[in-house]
């Protein structure tokens, strides 16, 4: 099945990654700018190249693939829709246009050597600040990412507001991971200097990730702290 994981277009990636987020044909269609009927066609040749009767069930295999069997922790730089990797994993994205109304393909750029992924972010006003977490006593394994964050975001996630203004940068955030492996808090470490980009990283981490919880020497689910950077890059 791996090799024909692989057979798969960046498209049909992109848009079996959707799929797995709950999206339908219809809504697909509408955020990478599509007819239904395109999105339909793209979906039966997925299924023909994977030997699979249902879209969701390959859009099951994709995710799971991408996610890997154990990810690792991760902890310093990472691009927009990328969620935690370690200050040696920097990978970058673009905004997508038609979140300012205009149509155009869809924006790639390579993410290391392992994948490529649309460029993500979000706009809904979140509370900010707080109290910041202590990390957790005699945490054996941390809390781990289910799966690859940049399947998380959408192409219209980047916040109206920032595109007007041009704002771009890095945003420094800090999770706070429960024993059921969801996401109770966010906190800005480091701002990126807009505030409407800080929102929409938080907003996307907190509503759309999910952890393996972290665990204690006996093997019991502890709270972790979750910590990671999103560069906002401008479109060309």
């Amino acid at each position: 099945m791996k090799g024909d994981l692989e057979s798969l277009s960046d498209r049909e990636r992109e848009t079996l990654r959707l799929l797995g987020r709950g999206h339908d044909a219809k809504s697909i269609a509408a955020a990478l700018g599509l007819s239904v009927h395109t999105v339909n066609e793209r979906l039966r040749d997925v299924r023909r190249k994977l030997g699979v009767s249902s879209s969701r069930e390959a859009a099951r295999l994709l995710l799971a693939q991408e996610a890997g069997p154990e990810p690792p922790n991760k902890l310093g730089d990472e691009e927009i829709g990328v969620a935690g990797p370690r200050a040696e994993g920097a990978y970058p994205f673009r905004a997508h246009r038609s979140a300012t109304g205009a149509r155009r393909p869809l924006t790639y750029a390579a993410i290391g050597v392992v994948m490529l992924a649309m460029l993500v972010p979000v706009l809904i006003a979140l509370p900010l600040g707080g109290s910041k977490a202590p990390a957790p006593v005699d945490v054996s394994r941390p809390a781990q990412s289910m799966v690859n964050p940049p399947s998380l975001f959408a192409p219209a996630d980047y916040p109206a507001e920032a595109l007007s203004r041009r704002s771009h940068g890095s945003t420094t955030y800090r999770l706070r991971v429960s024993e059921a492996g969801r996401a109770s808090s966010c906190d800005i470490e480091r701002s990126s200097g807009s505030a409407a980009l800080d929102q929409a990283t938080c907003q996307v981490m907190l509503s759309r990730s999910r952890f393996r919880p972290a665990l204690d020497a006996a093997g019991r689910p502890v709270p972790d702290n979750f910590v990671g950077t999103i560069r906002w890059i401008l479109p060309e």
